[in-house]
């Protein structure tokens, strides 16, 4: 090959590198800065788990190094029934996809089965992660290519043992009913219980009848207090009893809750409108075979669980492969991991010592006292002993001064210096001197001001309220117990908010000048925890939405009922005394 030759295959080979790093360079510059996500949840939004849930997306997608908007939508299951909840969520997927979200994660079984089932036909062509699922409706996401996610299958064994290594044998008291998730949970407990390899099997009182793939409780109604007869010692081995509450009678409901009789633990195997406050309700331990509700002050003592930690990481780690390019082909879907759960304050409401633990629990909601409490008695020691070394060394030091001036108990004997009438002596002198710096020193010792609260100190509620009917109305009802601010706009809202110190809010949608949704975000900008509680009389699900995603603290439907208000205030000032 000639020297020519040679040098114009450099030249292209050159050229050729050049394109592919400014192709690089470009595919790179183009990337999006920014994804949109959207998250749909199962319950409303006042949910005690989900501003912790949600805190959890945001760290690890910024973990993940990825930059998102996050949009979420409350499906508040408990308030629909079925076809209600499909039109419901199909109305919002109809709304929301002009925002052109990237990606969309489905949270717990109610958000996933009632979105996918509404087959909106956006839902189709963008990719779909679910997470905290117990039961999956396969033959429903058979229909879509573009799903993965995370299957939390309870461990009803696990819990059982996990029960009995911390109380002992045990009666097991659980709700069963006949929806959907009832007929799933004692279906699945049937299959885990009835395994001949499970030493529960015996324990086991239901009468099933398994057929093909279907198991049937034969017998609807087992009345609790005929099924024991010694009610105040422990069982012969741990046994399970099933109530149900939406059928049985009251009696029995109360009396398994009761604590009459000993031995007793609750296990809450779905969340809905019956067990989510069994926890603070029961006299008897509760445990969870489900994430919702360990650790957030829901009564629940614990229970072997995927985590809301170990379900946002997960549901992210997904999230975060999809958005920077792996097919959702290659994400199969996974059952969550899970670990042992116990709440500290749970263990001692029923005086279970933490020391009785294994070490492969772990305990959550440790006071800092009490996680930390080497260091702070280390910290308090040391305290302590700074505070007796200084204590020691200012006395002595005084002493010893006192020894150097001859300040003794003995008194030195003063000279007698005569003094005559026309003669100012050093000592006058001296005296007036010193009278002079005394009087020196009171000029200029600091003035201390205390401030004084006024009569009429009470919670400043600024109204931002266009129409004067409804503001008198509001009047009538806060005036006994407020300071009240009428703004007649929303800018006049903004203006009085930035210059006055208020309490809380009370804000219209409709005004003129600036809506009340303007009107909130730039008060949140300067006072982001100031409450603010929306009021309008048109109550549309966008119009909540918006407003919850701009920072409000409540929302209410006019005509405003004058005890619901109350209820509303109290929540952000529980100083107010109605």
């Amino acid at each position: 090959m000639s020297f020519q030759k040679k040098k114009y295959l450099f030249i292209v080979l050159l050229l050729c590198i050049f394109t592919m790093k400014c192709t690089l360079a470009f595919a790179k510059k183009t990337a999006k800065d920014n994804y949109r996500i959207l998250v749909i949840h199962s319950y409303e939004p006042n949910y005690p788990v989900y501003p912790h849930f949600n805190k959890l997306i945001a760290e690890n997608l910024k973990k993940e190094k990825i930059k998102a908007e996050l949009k979420f939508f409350y499906l508040d299951c408990e308030q629909f029934v079925k076809d209600e909840e499909l039109d419901r969520v199909y109305h919002f997927i109809d709304s929301i996809q002009v925002w052109k979200p990237d990606l969309i994660i489905l949270n717990e079984d109610q958000a996933t089965y009632s979105t996918l089932a509404c087959y909106h036909p956006f839902l189709k062509t963008i990719p779909i992660i679910f997470s905290g699922v117990n039961f999956p409706n396969w033959e429903t996401l058979q229909d879509y290519s573009n799903v993965t996610g995370f299957w939390d299958k309870p461990d009803y064994v696990e819990n059982a043992e996990m029960i009995e290594r911390l109380l002992g044998r045990s009666r097991i008291l659980f709700f069963h009913d006949e929806t959907f998730l009832g007929k799933q949970v004692v279906r699945e407990m049937a299959i885990q219980f009835t395994n001949k390899k499970n030493r529960f099997a015996n324990t086991w009182i239901f009468n099933l009848l398994e057929n093909n793939d279907s198991v049937q409780i034969t017998k609807k109604y087992l009345p609790f207090l005929e099924q024991i007869e010694k009610r105040f010692s422990p069982p012969d081995t741990t046994t399970f009893y099933y109530i149900n509450a939406r059928e049985d009678k009251g009696k029995n409901v109360l009396w398994s809750l009761s604590g009459m009789v000993k031995h007793s633990v609750f296990v809450q195997t779905k969340y809905d409108f019956i067990t989510m406050r069994i926890g603070q309700l029961a006299s008897i331990p509760t445990f969870s075979v489900i994430s919702e509700g360990v650790g957030y002050n829901m009564g629940v003592l614990g229970g072997y669980i995927t985590t809301a930690e170990i379900q946002v990481e997960e549901e992210i780690s997904y999230a975060s492969r999809i958005l920077k390019g792996e097919s959702i082909n290659e994400l199969p879907i996974t059952q969550s991991r899970k670990k042992y759960v116990v709440d500290w304050q749970e263990l001692k409401r029923w005086n279970i010592p933490v020391s009785s633990i294994p070490a492969n629990y772990e305990i959550i909601n440790i006071p800092d006292f009490q996680k930390h409490r080497i260091v702070f008695i280390c910290l308090f020691v040391v305290g302590a002993l700074l505070i007796l070394i200084f204590t020691v060394f200012f006395i002595l030091r005084k002493k010893n001064k006192e020894r150097e001036d001859g300040t003794a108990s003995i008194p030195k004997e003063e000279p007698i210096v005569p003094v005559t009438d026309n003669t100012d002596t050093s000592d006058n002198q001296l005296s007036t001197d010193m009278a002079d710096v005394q009087q020196e020193e009171m000029s200029v010792s600091p003035v201390i001001t205390i401030k004084k609260q006024s009569k009429g100190d009470s919670p400043v509620v600024l109204i931002a309220e266009d129409n004067e009917g409804n503001y008198l109305l509001l009047k009538s009802v806060l005036k006994k117990y407020c300071t009240l601010i009428w703004a007649h706009n929303g800018l006049e809202a903004v203006n009085i908010a930035n210059e006055e110190k208020i309490d809380i809010v009370l804000m219209d949608i409709k005004m003129p000048k600036m809506t009340g949704i303007e009107a909130l975000k730039e008060i949140k900008k300067t006072q982001p925890d100031l409450p603010v509680i929306m009021q309008t009389a048109y109550a549309y699900d966008a119009d909540k939405l918006l407003a919850y995603e701009c920072g409000c603290s409540d929302f209410l439907t006019k005509p405003i009922d004058p005890q619901e208000l109350k209820v509303a205030i109290k929540k952000f000032i529980p100083s107010m005394d109605w």
